[in-house]
């Protein structure tokens, strides 16, 4: 394949592979886990630390 056709390529496999990704973890896990792991934070069990927005808590 020539340079033209394989940097495209490369770049719609890079995006398509981030779009992915970002679907199943906001889309998938976020949402079945998301809420034990602030009421686990709020109720102390869990450090404020293993909570992506711990600076808000």
């Amino acid at each position: 394949m020539k340079k033209e056709r394989i940097y495209p390529l490369c770049h719609a496999i890079f995006w398509l592979w981030n779009c992915t990704f970002l679907l199943v973890v906001y889309g998938l896990i976020l949402p079945t886990i998301g809420v034990f792991l602030i009421g686990a934070v709020l109720n102390g069990e869990i450090e404020t630390q293993f909570l992506v927005i711990s600076r808000w808590v």
